[in-house]
């Protein structure tokens, strides 16, 4: 194919003449007939003579030029692409046959301080890529944990309204569903109202926990209820269920053993961050505005604060009960 255009682009100009050449003899043929055409006629295939030869040959000059200096480039880099291929394969013939031999070479005639500092390089180097790697592992391993629980409740509660609207389980009893859109509506309305914080450490609380459960064990009462309905007499749809059941209270549980784990490691630090909460309402007079906004995470004016405590104080309830 290549030898076939690069010829057709040499036999242009020869095909263009002898093009030509059979129109210059056609119009001697009809030479006659071209004299006795209006002048206007004849000035108008004149000048589309003209025109085209002049496209024809600006054309043949245009591809012959950058042919020529495309072949010309080509033809220059051809010593340097060879030398790349011939140093590309000895560089892996001695880093791969004779890689013990290179690195022992290299170790002879480098001088002592030089390679104990290139060593130490090398080794801290490993141990930083190694370890960020490592880390990067990790926290993908834990995220990909989290999010497959979480798609894997979600699953679960799209399921069980799918359940309810197939097999009309709400007409029956609406408590399952019910305690589904409680669930469901509570998983909204905690991450709507902790997201504004940035910690995701917030939604996992054991108060909050209480509140998925219930949507948990509507999930659960759809799929016994579904179970002991429409599949009485079909065993692989009634071990389904089972199945899905299972998998749902075991991440219930699971996040019930998590839950309470992190409050149980917590509960010092809350205890002491009520202490100091405190201690700092029975002082709120002398406490600077920055600190009493912060520890009390109310930052609409410490007035405001201070007028509340002022209450409790008038009153003798809370930390100013005697």
């Amino acid at each position: 194919l290549w030898r076939e255009v690069a010829g057709l682009i040499q036999n242009m100009p020869e095909m263009y003449r002898e093009l030509e050449r059979n129109f210059e003899a056609i119009g001697e043929s009809t030479k006659g007939i071209f004299e006795r055409l209006p002048k206007g006629v004849q000035n108008g295939w004149h000048a589309l003579s003209g025109n085209l030869n002049d496209t024809v040959s600006g054309l043949v000059g245009r591809i012959s030029e950058p042919t020529v200096t495309a072949a010309g480039n080509f033809a220059m880099r051809i010593p340097s692409i060879l030398i790349a291929v011939i140093v590309t394969f000895i560089s892996a013939y001695f880093f791969i046959a004779e890689r013990d031999e290179v690195i022992v070479w290299v170790k002879k005639i480098t001088p002592d301080p030089i390679a104990r500092r290139m060593g130490m390089v090398m080794d801290n180097l490993k141990y930083a890529v190694g370890g960020y790697f490592k880390a990067q592992l990790k926290i993908m391993a834990v995220v990909f944990v989290i999010l497959f629980i979480g798609f894997l409740v979600l699953a679960g509660y799209f399921l069980a309204l799918w359940m309810q609207i197939r097999y009309s389980v709400y007409q029956k009893t609406v408590l399952p569903l019910m305690f589904i859109l409680w669930g469901g509506l509570n998983h909204l309305l905690v991450l709507s109202a902790r997201w504004i914080f940035e910690k995701s450490s917030y939604g996992m609380s054991s108060r909050y926990a209480l509140q998925y459960q219930v949507g948990i064990f509507g999930i659960l009462l759809t799929f016994a209820i579904v179970k002991k309905w429409r599949f009485a007499e079909k065993k692989a749809a009634q071990r389904a269920c089972w199945l899905a059941a299972l998998g749902i209270s075991g991440i219930l549980f699971a996040g019930n053993c998590c839950t309470t784990w992190r409050e149980i490691k917590t509960a010092p630090c809350r205890k002491e961050y009520a202490r100091e909460v405190e201690n700092m309402a029975l002082h709120y007079r002398d406490v600077p505005d920055d600190k009493l906004e912060a520890r009390f995470q109310y930052h609409h004016g410490p007035e405001k604060i201070r007028r509340a405590l002022g209450i409790l104080e008038e009153q003798g309830w809370n930390v100013f009960r005697d």
